[in-house]
């Protein structure tokens, strides 16, 4: 009996179709490893500066039937403190919480400050490949729905970091 490369390799030339490759990952919890870092450089609506870290992820073996799957983070927002133009003072809000998780789950150092005043402030590091790449974590995956530029409407599975995978183990990448 032929295995299912052999029959791939005899339609060579065809024209195929597959109904089956356009199911997404279901909704749930997943274990998986971080297999690439996108950084983007955004302009708030407000003028201010920030990145947006998308991790992407490759579901773990230990998922079963869905192992090896590639799943996109929604992002991560980065802001930049900077001064407010009628005041000249550094402007310090609430919006880095989840990029400051972001860097607990990795474990990565996050150096304090003090304002002067008494307060205490963390100084968010960037994040790069290296602090990121093959570390385990477990990631909540939903759906986005949205409609396309031709009416269709279109769905995806996208993810966000649940916590740090404690006993999973750091996947080796191939070096590029």
């Amino acid at each position: 009996m032929p295995n299912a490369g052999e029959v791939l390799n005899t339609l060579e030339g065809e024209a195929l179709f597959d109904p089956s490759a356009g199911e997404i990952l279901p909704s749930g919890t997943y274990p998986a490893h971080v297999k690439q870092l996108n950084v983007y450089q955004r302009t708030t609506r407000y003028g201010s500066e920030a990145q947006v870290y998308a991790p992407v992820y490759l579901i773990a073996p230990e998922a079963g039937e869905y192992a090896g799957v590639t799943v996109y983070d929604t992002g991560i927002w980065r802001f930049v403190a900077d001064k407010d133009k009628t005041t000249q003072r550094v402007v310090v809000g609430q919006g880095n919480a989840q990029y400051k998780k972001l860097l607990e789950t990795f474990d990565i150092e996050i150096p304090t400050v003090s304002n002067g005043d008494g307060r205490v402030l963390y100084k968010l590091p960037e994040v790069t490949e290296e602090d990121i790449i093959g570390k385990p974590v477990v990631i909540d995956v939903h759906h986005e729905e949205w409609t396309g530029r031709f009416g269709e409407q279109r769905k995806a599975a996208k993810a966000k970091i649940a916590h740090a995978w404690g006993d999973g183990k750091h996947l080796e990448q191939d070096s590029k």
